[in-house]
Formats: C-alpha cells, sequence, structure tokens
C-alpha cells in the first residue's frame, strides 16, 4: 500500500516500509483502521469456517514512486508464498488489500503488474480487491480482479470498512457459487484532493448516490474512485467501478 507521487524526486525504499510477512501479518496487530484488519476480522468471523493464508503485508506513507528493486523483491517473496499456499492445497479465494495508485520507478502501475502476475498463478478463482478512493484503475487491473470495494470517505475513516465489504463480497461469491464481476466508466477529468472531501457538496451527494445503488439487487458494490493527481499516468482519471453477482440468468 502506497500513495507514489510520481513528481517527487525522492525514491521510496525497503527502508520506508513497514513489512509483515505470513502469519505475522494477524499475530502482530495491523493498525485497526486499515483495510487489511477489515479483510481479516471479517473472514475471522465468517459463519462457516475460512481458513486465512495470509501472504505479505507492505505499507508506506505518501512519497515518491517505489523502489524498483525493492519491489520486485517483494512481489517475488508474495508470489512464493501464494505457489507454495497453491502447492499445499486448493485456495477458493483471494482478498486483496491495496491502494491503487502505487507506482514503481521504470515500470508504473504496481497494482496492475502484481495482479496480473497473480492471476497467472491463480487463473480461475475469485479475486476481490479493497482500493484506496484515490486509485488509478488501469486495464490490466481491471482484467485481473473480479471485483472491487473502494473507500467512500475523505479524509478515509473507512477503510477498516472497506476491507470488511471486500472480504463479504469474496465470502458471498464462495458460499452462493456466484462470479463477482466489474464495469466500469472512465470520466477524463482530475480533481486537486482538497476539493473531494466527502462531506461537502458535490462529494456528499456522490457517495450518497453510490451507497443508494448498492441497495439494488445484485449491485455488491460502487465505487467512485478519483485517480491521484500528483502521478503523472495515462489512465489517471475518475472511473466509477460497479461490482455485482452474477447468477448467470
Amino acid at each position: 500500500m502506497h500513495e507514489s507521487n510520481t513528481l517527487n524526486p525522492i525514491i521510496t525504499g525497503e527502508d520506508d516500509f513497514a513489512v509483515y510477512r505470513g502469519k505475522d501479518i494477524i499475530s502482530s496487530g495491523l493498525p485497526p483502521y486499515s483495510s487489511l484488519a477489515g479483510i481479516i476480522k471479517t473472514l475471522q468471523e465468517a459463519e462457516t469456517g475460512v481458513e486465512i493464508i495470509p501472504m505479505v503485508y507492505c505499507r508506506a506513507v505518501p512519497n515518491g514512486v517505489v523502489s524498483l528493486s525493492f519491489y520486485e523483491k517483494t512481489k517475488a517473496e508474495f508470489l512464493e508464498y501464494a505457489t507454495e499456499a497453491k502447492n499445499e492445497g486448493p485456495i477458493d479465494g483471494i482478498c486483496l488489500a491495496l491502494h491503487g495508485s502505487m507506482k514503481i520507478e521504470e515500470l508504473g502501475c504496481a497494482e496492475e503488474d502484481f495482479t496480473q502476475a497473480l492471476r497467472e498463478i491463480f487463473p480461475n478463482i475469485p479475486m476481490i480487491a479493497a482500493l484506496d478512493m484515490h486509485a488509478t484503475i488501469t486495464p490490466g487491473l481491471l482484467e485481473a480482479v473480479d471485483g472491487f470495494a473502494g473507500y467512500k470517505t475523505a479524509p478515509h475513516v473507512d477503510s477498516h470498512e472497506t476491507g470488511s465489504h471486500a472480504a463479504r463480497m469474496l465470502l458471498k461469491s464462495l458460499k452462493e457459487g456466484v462470479k463477482i464481476k466489474t464495469v466500469h466508466q472512465k470520466i477524463p477529468v482530475m480533481i486537486a484532493g482538497e476539493k473531494t472531501e466527502t462531506r461537502v457538496e458535490p462529494m456528499l451527494s456522490l457517495i450518497d448516490s453510490c451507497r443508494k445503488a448498492e441497495e439494488q439487487n445484485g449491485i455488491e458494490a460502487v465505487s467512485l474512485l478519483l485517480g491521484f493527481p500528483w502521478a503523472d499516468d495515462a489512465h489517471n482519471a475518475v472511473t466509477v467501478l460497479v461490482s455485482y453477482s452474477d447468477n448467470g440468468e
């Protein structure tokens, strides 16, 4: 999880990240407000038994783009955990805590590269992701991930709830045998961060519209994602994502 300012010359390196691995992710006491904490708590409290197999969790405060060497090292570590878990027994689904605007030097969008690599290992299981409201949505990310839940508050005070939302989508897919799919609409505009507070208009009404849409049958999550205005990226724009359950009808 990282929000990368591509206009900042500082490279965010390994020493800037807090890194948790394997079962330490659960035992070390994650910040209770984080989306990952929401994912874990919801899965732990599921009515039917769920075995959680944690991989790797990295988090740093916003800064410049992330070191390519650190990213490749950590990505390889994550994929190694994932491959070992797959070899030990079937994995039913994946739930990810991502930011959505993490940029890697010389590479670009981390989330697209990472989820594509993960999808190569697990081509046919549901994959759901929790995203920051300032995520940048790319074609490869949409191709790899089935469903998304984005923050609905700025400042972000619903990270935990968003993680829980993503986990509930995954559980529904597994328990009811429905596929989660996502449609999207790009809006070619960028909005400065200070203009996107959700306690005032126009975001107040826009987010309320998202919540009301989620009350419709089959609609699992509606996310209004604003991109990150301090990232020079061809995909950067406001994006609306609607994730829904497809029962084949």
